[in-house]
């Protein structure tokens, strides 16, 4: 299986490597994370760094043995990196959950619990097209038709969890405007009022909780929109076969988020 073919370029060992460190940290962290808080809430980046691990080890094994198992770990790299990252938004939706419930729900326009419901649930569609139009895509073994159907599946699962982060982080904004502003959408909820016991570095806390949330959904809006135009340009289109793009918009920018 010729790697030109596949990829369009030889992969950069040191780029598979770097991008292996990189989600490595971000697991080992997010695993310390679980067992030292006792919290469940860093799971869903546990698992979509876990997911990016086994990517891009995949990655650079499709890259270095060129054998009949090519194809399958060329196809488990795609799909991974590709859709792995619907857990990181998953993680940013329930952050912003629990925002919502410290900082006042009067402020937002759904229910606490909505925002976590109908946010995940959208991801999980998400990422269900994505591995469906990539194990469609990945193991099309050079038939360019279904190769297409396979981008075009892909295309539709990106485009539409693109557009559910980019409501996201309107509703996110939309809130911390009213909460800034003091313009609740309600005024009669008994659980309007704040946890009077908040501390000052809980206050602080929750502030540097909040601007990493908003950083991370532009870092994630960014990587959407360039997986955006990566499939609508096709398998043979300039950015699927350079692998900059790739290095910059993914091993980069997602161990951020």
């Amino acid at each position: 299986m010729d790697l030109l073919y596949l990829y369009g370029y030889t992969p950069t060992k040191w780029l598979n490597i770097l991008a292996i460190i990189c989600f490595g940290v971000c697991t080992v962290v997010n695993l310390i994370q679980i067992v030292q808080y006792r919290s469940g809430i860093p799971v869903l980046s546990f698992i979509g760094s876990l997911g990016e691990v086994i990517g891009w080890i995949a990655r650079m094994y499709s890259a270095s043995h060129i054998t009949s198992t090519t194809i399958t770990s060329y196809s488990i790299q795609y799909v991974t990196i590709m859709a792995f990252p619907v857990f990181y938004t998953a993680q940013m939706y329930i952050t912003l959950k629990h925002l919502i419930i410290q900082y006042g729900p009067k402020y937002a326009f759904l229910r606490p619990r909505l925002y976590g419901l109908v946010f995940i649930i959208n991801d999980v569609i998400s990422m269900i097209i994505q591995f469906a139009g990539g194990g469609m895509a990945g193991g099309a073994n050079g038939n360019a038709h279904l190769e297409r159907i396979g981008s075009d599946i892909m295309l539709v699962g990106i485009c539409f969890q693109l557009v559910m982060v980019l409501a996201f982080t309107a509703s996110g904004v939309d809130f911390w405007y009213r909460y800034r502003h003091d313009k609740p959408y309600r005024t009669d909820d008994a659980d309007n009022l704040e946890n009077p016991k908040l501390h000052l570095t809980e206050s602080k806390r929750r502030t540097i909780s909040a601007h990493a949330l908003w950083i991370a959904s532009i870092l994630v809006i960014i990587r959407s929109i360039y997986r955006v135009v990566e499939l609508a340009q096709g398998w043979s289109g300039k950015i699927i076969k350079t692998e900059a793009y790739l290095g910059i918009f993914e091993c980069s920018l997602q161990p951020l988020c």
